[in-house]
């Protein structure tokens, strides 16, 4: 089982639940590998931070030994516009030279970790699992650099002490300013092509250090476009609290980690984001010339759970559909599908103001029904079903796609799927299953489930139209034996 936490307010901070264990998959700290990964691990998921062969097996999948240099960077930031220091701006150093081989050991290791993790539970397709170490790996690269940055003081000097030998990019961030690395993909830092290096060192600093050598690097920011408005719902009221961001075609397609959307786990935009206050308004600045698409999102616990509801463990990956059942987009354009996303296009320095976000509350419905096994169509109590809209194509939408839990009594419920769509209804991990243990872990209750038996997985499709479909009923088959 597998589940994604994102909490928006410590830079998309990443924790992973897998089988029985808690532990977080990826926290950055130091220089430009060192990992920490928090392995909390029990037989039963007690959050602290103890040490155990879990924690060691993750830390040799993603950490490595490094020598501490006395090597540093240095320099000064200002702000084009003002011409004042940039106070307490992040400056950040990143390797010109990224190392493949690093990258391809890391994922084999965190392959091998998953699969040691997981034996036994349902397991993505290759090429999709391919995908999530993929954008794991893209996730540790981006939270690096990050987390490894330098503050600029008072005076908008900076410096960077012990950095690990290499050629390195020079950056900065603030908000309200461009951040000139911001433009270019993941493929283009990977490139090789000379004309690409070119383009990325036109706009960013290169620095080399050696040894117990330093090197110089002063930085000065461009004020950036910004997009402000509001976001309602269609009867004129604010939506609160909601996040909206910018979303790039590099941020990629599919459901990335625990149903999320790609652009939910973008770490290389992550300050181009902006909640919406109590009247509904956002702003997001500092964006370099050129056209975007905006995406707002609320995301909770399903209607019919709360924080005194039991987290699943083990069995059936029933914590997923719970802690993000209520998942609501809406992009740019009024429509929640990304693919007919309207582009606002902004020039350098421009302030874009009044641009509007309406979520059509009348075009969501509510469906329910139960997972059945085949032979005796008792109810299954354990397992999620997730709900995609299918593309013109007859595809899988990644921009819609939804999870609901399999409860006690075999029943699923979606509170909010957008309409009209067709949506493939799909059982996975379904499982009969007991509780073996019950604790309380600072504010949440953690419930581990034995497996008892399981099932292969069951598809539907349903139609949301002027009316909702009454009772879906999913029919689990019996589990290949490879996999009892």
């Amino acid at each position: 089982m597998r589940v994604w936490l994102i909490c928006h307010t410590c830079l998309e901070f990443v924790w992973q639940l897998e089988g029985s264990r808690f532990y977080t998959a990826i926290l950055m700290h130091n220089l430009p590998r060192r990992v920490l990964v928090l392995a909390l691990a029990c037989t039963a998921p007690v959050l602290c931070a103890q040490k155990s062969s879990k924690s060691d097996d993750a830390l040799d999948a993603i950490g490595e030994k490094v020598t501490v240099s006395n090597a540093y960077v240095t320099g000064s930031v200002v702000c084009a516009d003002t011409g004042a220091p940039a106070r307490f701006a992040k400056v950040m150093l990143k390797p010109v030279d990224a190392d493949a081989g690093a990258n391809d050991a890391m994922l084999a290791n965190l392959e091998k970790l998953n699969q040691k993790n997981s034996k036994g539970a349902a397991q993505p397709d290759a090429e999709e699992k391919k995908k999530q170490l993929a954008q794991a790996v893209k996730m540790l690269s981006a939270m690096s650099d990050m987390m490894t940055s330098a503050t600029v003081g008072a005076d908008g000097m900076y410096f960077f002490a012990n950095v690990k030998p290499g050629t390195y990019y020079v950056h900065a961030a603030m908000p309200g300013y461009v951040d000139p690395l911001s433009q270019f993909s993941a493929a283009d830092f990977a490139s090789k092509d000379p004309s690409v290096r070119a383009k990325i060192a036109a706009v960013a600093p290169v620095v080399t250090v050696s040894g117990s050598s330093g090197d110089h690097a002063d930085l000065r920011l461009e004020r950036g476009a910004a997009i402000e408005g509001r976001v309602v719902y269609d009867d004129g009221s604010p939506a609160v609290g909601w996040t909206v961001r910018t979303v790039y075609p590099d941020s990629g397609q599919g459901t990335g980690f625990g149903g999320l959307a790609a652009e939910d786990v973008d770490l290389a935009h992550i300050a181009e984001t902006s909640k919406t206050d109590d009247r509904g308004r956002f702003r997001i600045a500092g964006l370099s010339p050129g056209a975007y698409m905006l995406h707002a999102t609320m995301m909770g616990r399903s209607l019919s759970s709360s924080g005194f509801s039991p987290v699943r463990t083990g069995a059936g990956g029933s914590a997923l559909g719970d802690l993000f059942g209520l998942r609501l987009n809406v992009y740019s354009g009024n429509v929640y599908r990304k693919s007919d996303a309207k582009t606002i296009t902004v020039t350098a320095g421009e302030e874009r103001s009044n641009e509007e976000i309406v979520v059509p509350l009348r075009a969501l419905h509510p469906v329910s029904g139960h997972v059945l096994a085949k032979a005796d169509s008792h109810p299954v109590n354990s397992g999620t079903v997730e709900a995609s809209a299918l593309d013109a194509n007859g595809k899988p939408d990644p921009s819609l796609h939804f999870t609901a839990t399999v409860h006690s009594d075999g029943g699923f419920r979606f509170d909010y799927l957008p309409g009209p769509a067709t949506y493939l209804l799909t059982a996975k991990g379904a499982e009969d299953s007991v509780t073996t243990d019950t604790r309380r872990v600072l504010f949440s209750t953690i419930e581990t489930r034995k497996s008892l038996h399981k099932y292969g997985s069951a598809t539907t499709t349903i139609t949301l139209g002027d009316t909702d479909p009454a009772d879906v009923v999913l029919l689990v088959p019996e589990a290949p034996a490879e996999t009892k």
